[in-house]
Protein backbone atom coordinates (compact mmCIF):
# COMPACT_ATOMS: atom_id res chain seq x y z
CA UNK A 1 0.00 0.00 0.00
CA UNK A 2 1.97 3.41 -0.99
CA UNK A 3 1.42 6.18 1.48
CA UNK A 4 0.84 9.88 0.81
CA UNK A 5 2.95 12.41 0.93
CA UNK A 6 3.31 14.50 3.50
CA UNK A 7 2.18 18.08 2.61
CA UNK A 8 0.19 21.06 3.36
CA UNK A 9 -3.49 21.70 2.76
CA UNK A 10 -5.49 24.51 1.92
CA UNK A 11 -9.06 25.99 3.03
CA UNK A 12 -11.09 24.61 0.13
CA UNK A 13 -9.64 21.36 0.47
CA UNK A 14 -9.76 21.15 4.02
CA UNK A 15 -13.33 21.59 3.44
CA UNK A 16 -14.08 19.35 1.37
CA UNK A 17 -12.19 16.42 2.97
CA UNK A 18 -13.53 17.45 6.87
CA UNK A 19 -16.58 18.86 5.75
CA UNK A 20 -16.36 21.83 8.00
CA UNK A 21 -16.19 25.81 7.05
CA UNK A 22 -13.63 28.13 7.74
CA UNK A 23 -15.30 29.31 10.96
CA UNK A 24 -16.24 26.48 12.65
CA UNK A 25 -12.63 24.79 11.72
CA UNK A 26 -11.35 28.07 13.75
CA UNK A 27 -13.64 27.77 16.59
CA UNK A 28 -12.81 23.91 17.43
CA UNK A 29 -8.72 25.21 16.57
CA UNK A 30 -8.96 27.87 19.35
CA UNK A 31 -10.65 24.90 21.69
CA UNK A 32 -7.43 22.69 20.90
CA UNK A 33 -10.02 20.07 19.05
CA UNK A 34 -8.84 20.65 15.76
CA UNK A 35 -5.62 20.80 14.24
CA UNK A 36 -3.44 23.87 14.26
CA UNK A 37 -2.82 25.59 11.18
CA UNK A 38 0.63 25.90 9.81
CA UNK A 39 1.58 29.27 8.23
CA UNK A 40 2.88 28.91 4.52
CA UNK A 41 5.80 31.02 4.93
CA UNK A 42 7.49 33.29 8.16
CA UNK A 43 5.67 36.84 7.15
CA UNK A 44 3.09 35.72 4.99
CA UNK A 45 -0.76 35.25 5.62
CA UNK A 46 -1.75 31.81 3.62
CA UNK A 47 -1.98 29.04 6.04
CA UNK A 48 -2.78 24.67 5.58
CA UNK A 49 -3.00 21.97 7.48
CA UNK A 50 -0.83 18.96 7.47
CA UNK A 51 -2.60 16.74 5.54
CA UNK A 52 -1.29 13.54 8.36
CA UNK A 53 -2.45 16.02 11.04
CA UNK A 54 -6.19 15.86 9.09
CA UNK A 55 -6.32 12.64 8.69
CA UNK A 56 -5.45 11.55 12.31
CA UNK A 57 -8.58 13.91 13.07
CA UNK A 58 -10.79 12.48 10.52
CA UNK A 59 -10.24 9.13 12.01
CA UNK A 60 -10.04 10.13 15.85
CA UNK A 61 -13.79 11.37 14.58
CA UNK A 62 -14.77 8.33 13.11
CA UNK A 63 -13.99 6.17 16.57
CA UNK A 64 -15.18 8.60 19.24
CA UNK A 65 -18.74 9.11 18.18
CA UNK A 66 -19.54 9.82 21.78
CA UNK A 67 -16.90 12.23 22.71
CA UNK A 68 -17.50 16.09 23.67
CA UNK A 69 -16.47 16.84 20.26
CA UNK A 70 -18.77 15.01 18.19
CA UNK A 71 -21.50 17.43 19.58
CA UNK A 72 -19.62 20.33 19.22
CA UNK A 73 -19.41 19.83 15.90
CA UNK A 74 -22.99 18.95 15.33
CA UNK A 75 -24.84 21.24 17.01
CA UNK A 76 -23.28 24.33 14.70
CA UNK A 77 -25.48 27.16 14.42
CA UNK A 78 -27.70 27.43 11.37
CA UNK A 79 -27.03 30.82 8.94
CA UNK A 80 -29.93 32.96 9.19
CA UNK A 81 -31.59 32.80 6.13
CA UNK A 82 -30.12 29.42 4.98
CA UNK A 83 -32.16 26.95 2.93
CA UNK A 84 -31.22 23.28 1.92
CA UNK A 85 -30.29 22.83 -1.75
CA UNK A 86 -33.36 20.36 -3.46
CA UNK A 87 -31.70 17.27 -4.39
CA UNK A 88 -30.45 16.68 -7.75
CA UNK A 89 -32.35 13.28 -9.48
CA UNK A 90 -30.59 12.21 -12.41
Amino acid sequence: MATEQERLVRDPETTILTGLGKSQRHRLEEKGLFPERKRLSPMGRATGYLLSELNAWIVSRSSASSSPIANVVNCAPRKKGHRKQPAVTA
